[in-house]
């Protein structure tokens, strides 16, 4: 008998685990298990060469891909950009550059929409980013 170690997980939809393991980083494979799936099939056919192939079909809406993906990541400290931030900076050979982001790199975020730059208030607006 294993242990799940659920990365995601609600009664009813497309949920993904990994067989715990009890040393260091886990390298078990990832198993998606599905309750009641809307649409699946599952088939097999034989390839030019004359092997048979054997395939599983399944249907998980956007939503919850995003969401399955998203915990996958987490789950494996795995980081969807390419480099940091930092990174990035060391590569960067203009200094006023470097310099301007990492002052505005401490600065909060302003919270406003598209609507909130009419005619009237765009100056002032734009001013205080």
């Amino acid at each position: 008998m294993s242990t799940k170690d659920w990365i995601l997980y609600s009664v009813g939809e497309a949920n993904l685990y990994q067989d715990v393991s009890f040393g260091g980083d886990n390298h078990n494979p990832a198993i998606f298990e599905i309750e009641g799936p809307a649409g699946f099939s599952v088939t097999s056919e034989t390839t030019q060469m004359g092997q048979t192939v054997s395939k599983i079909s399944l249907e998980i809406s956007a939503e919850r891909f995003d969401k399955l993906a998203s915990a996958w990541l987490k789950h494996r400290k795995v980081s969807p950009y390419k480099y940091t931030l930092q990174e990035l900076l060391d590569k960067c050979e203009d200094e006023e550059l470097k310099q301007l982001v990492e002052d505005r790199q401490d600065q909060g975020e302003v919270d406003m929409g598209i609507d909130d730059l009419s005619a009237d208030n765009k100056e002032s607006k734009c001013h205080a980013l």
